[in-house]
């Protein structure tokens, strides 16, 4: 089956290229054909998107928008396989090349912001269906920004996401909850469905061997803006150095636009021997190899709902327990007192404190064998791949002329 997978960037950024860079070789080696096409060639301080040695590619950024789709259209894949772009307009052009499939990474047409999360007087998860009615919460409950023009702009474009999902032949989620959020937004159930469960597959490391005196190695993994956290776990350090009874070191890895603001507050809460933080910016497979390797507890401090959390599923695979906050589709893999702590909703610097401690209690655990990881791997390829042919049979039934 050729299969083209579709992205807004051609650059390494967060958990979607992850996904991707690990999805398309699989893909490859099941003996299907896979292309590549991207919406834009940014940001330009990141690697590019690694795909398999002769792999076809595109980049309307850099080729020129007609350019691009043409070059995809002549491809002639039997899907197109889409994860998120930032014009719906394009958008529009490439699903309606033929048969195409949508993984939902994110909250896609069924929020203003993209956010889903109410965050004033205190950030709670947004429990609505999107729609005209969110413009009032906009502003009072702080949806988003607080520009006329960004309010309009936002909800123009998620009102034609959400229009676009209903045209794809099956819409995907890693999620339950992801799955139900589109349901509820009116999405035809039998054409939802959760893939079973991505793991990352990276190879780890050894875990050091820490004295009972050391410092609590703790880390972060991913982009640096608000809805993500990083600034309640840093305020949560000093309770959690209390909690634990011991030094604690937190390691940043990541960047966005709220690194100012986490580091201002790191210099405040930073003592000489007991509490310290440093900032890596963005690491390599093998960077973050280590930083698992050396880490006591991974936290996932967003107060989002997060669709499904990738970073936390990497640190499961290396044996690293992770604290997080219950809530979106996290609880689906984290099992509170087995291999992480989940603190409750809303989110808060005592609760999430509470929850590390709890995570670095419980230690270390054999990571995942290999042949386990390859396994799971497969399984949710194989299980991919059966969906993007039942969304190209579905696309080729709902594009050949009446009576044939």
């Amino acid at each position: 089956m050729r299969i083209a997978c579709v992205n807004w960037s051609r650059r390494r950024v967060g958990g979607i290229e992850t996904y991707l860079e690990s999805v398309l070789p699989l893909l490859r080696a099941e003996g299907h054909d896979v292309a590549f096409w991207a919406e834009h060639d940014a940001p330009a301080d990141r690697a590019e998107l690694r795909v398999p040695a002769g792999t076809v590619t595109w980049c309307a950024g850099t080729q020129g928008l007609e350019a691009s789709l043409a070059g995809l259209a002549g491809w002639n894949p039997a899907v197109v396989f889409v994860h998120g772009l930032t014009d719906p307009a394009i958008e529009r052009r490439i699903v309606g090349l033929g048969a195409s499939a949508m993984l939902a990474h994110t909250y896609y047409g069924t929020c203003i912001s993209g956010g889903k999360t109410l965050t004033f007087p205190v950030p709670v998860p947004c429990s609505r269906v999107f729609g005209p009615a969110c413009l009032a919460y906009f502003y009072p409950r702080r949806c988003g920004g607080l520009s006329p023009l960004t309010l309009v702009r936002d909800y123009r474009r998620q009102s034609g996401r959400l229009t676009l999902a209903h045209r794809y032949d099956r819409v995907l989620t890693l999620s339950e909850h992801m799955r139900a959020e589109y349901v509820r937004h009116g999405l035809e159930p039998a054409k939802v469905c959760r893939l079973p469960p991505y793991h990352p597959g990276a190879a780890p490391r050894a875990a050091r061997v820490a004295r009972p005196d050391a410092p609590a190695m703790l880390l972060y993994l991913g982009r640096l803006d608000r809805l993500k956290g990083c600034r309640l776990l840093i305020e949560a350090l000093p309770a959690i150095a209390r909690g634990l009874g011991r030094p604690v070191d937190l390691v940043v890895a990541g960047d966005g636009p709220d690194r100012r603001g986490c580091e201002a507050i790191a210099s405040r809460v930073r003592r000489p021997g007991s509490i310290d933080a440093t900032f890596r910016n963005w690491v390599d497979e093998a960077e973050r190899s280590q930083l698992l390797a050396d880490a006591d507890a991974l936290v996932l401090p967003s107060i989002w709902p997060e669709p499904y959390g990738l970073a936390g599923l990497e640190a499961l695979s290396a044996g690293v327990p992770v604290a997080a906050f219950q809530s979106g589709g996290v609880g689906e893999w984290l099992r509170d007192g087995v291999n992480g702590a989940l603190a409750p909703m809303p989110p808060s610097a005592a609760s999430l404190a509470a929850a590390v401690v709890r995570a670095v209690g419980i230690g270390r655990f054999a990571p995942a064998g290999a042949d386990l990881a390859v396994r799971q791997q497969r399984e949710h390829v194989r299980a991919l791949a059966a969906h993007l042919e039942q969304a190209a049979e579905r696309g080729a039934r709902s594009a050949a002329p009446a009576g044939s």
